[in-house]
């Protein structure tokens, strides 16, 4: 990206600058998940106990479940540029939101609220200085309601009801456990912007989570390329693990995956969706 990102975000949100791309389904000005569309409490028993992960950012969804799940060392990783700053507004909602304002901020119906003022000069306070500045300069010159539904972010549904079921830090009293373990552990996150394709990452993961990434550059008929990219791409430490999410898979498919990551991977069923966990 030649430009900076603060002035392309500015150019997005007020539709002066065209974020997309016909011929790749995600460029590095993408716009930002609001929330995961993935029901991560299905696969939440791969997140416990994982000390080093590799994860996409995404909606960062994926690293504050982590957090709660025990993670304290992620390496995480973005096509686009922006998920990085999203993320950690998100973890400076936590840390200075109680849920329910929490929930007002990103879901409210009333255009005062959502991703209103009041709520971000709260919430800015525990932004790092580099995330602050970015999240500034757009509240300095538009909306709250205008940055959140403008092409700056994704245009998928966004259900409370889903995403309060599909992530574990939303329910229960796991809102305050994670904020108390944002404000007292020592959580390491090394935010990369890179292609995961072209990217080569160097030390041995517990954990690598590539969300459904996969399924957006191989058919489900590409599945020695699934496996090959699994492979050859990623170091594990002995019980490490990759895992891969496919809102969609047939019976026959999923037998077909489950020969080809014998004796160690398998395809774990999550009710209607399928994980593919791939071990050495």
């Amino acid at each position: 990206m030649e430009k900076d990102p603060i002035e392309i975000a500015q150019l997005i949100v007020r539709g002066e600058y065209y974020n997309f791309s016909l011929k790749k389904p995600f460029i590095d000005t993408s716009g930002i998940y609001r929330f995961t569309n993935e029901d991560i409490s299905s696969y939440f028993h791969h997140l416990k106990n994982k000390k080093n992960v590799l994860t996409v950012i995404g909606s960062g969804g994926q690293i504050l479940n982590g957090v709660l799940a025990g993670t304290r060392r992620f390496d995480c990783f973005d096509i686009s540029v922006f998920p990085e700053y999203y993320l950690y507004l998100q973890i400076a909602s936590v840390l200075s939101l109680s849920k329910e304002e929490y929930l007002d901020y990103y879901f409210s119906d009333d255009r005062e609220i959502v991703f209103g003022d009041d709520y971000y000069d709260r919430i800015r306070i525990n932004l790092p200085p580099k995330y602050k500045d970015f999240w500034d300069s757009l509240y300095d010159f538009d909306d709250g309601y205008d940055i959140y539904n403008s092409l700056l972010f994704r245009s998928d549904p966004c259900l409370k009801k889903f995403v309060l079921s599909s992530n574990p830090y939303l329910q229960d009293d796991n809102y305050q456990k994670l904020r108390h373990l944002l404000q007292t552990e020592n959580i390491t996150i090394t935010p990369r912007t890179c292609d995961i394709f072209k990217e080569r990452f160097k030390d041995e993961y517990d954990l690598v989570n590539l969300s459904n990434i996969l399924s957006y550059y191989y058919t489900e008929n590409d599945k020695e390329k699934y496996i090959a990219f699994l492979k050859d791409n990623f170091l594990l430490t002995p019980s490490g693990e990759i895992i891969n999410y496919f809102y969609d898979m047939s019976r026959k498919n999923e037998q077909e995956f489950n020969s080809l990551l014998q004796p160690n991977g398998y395809v774990e069923s999550l009710d209607k969706k399928k994980l593919l966990v791939y071990k050495k």
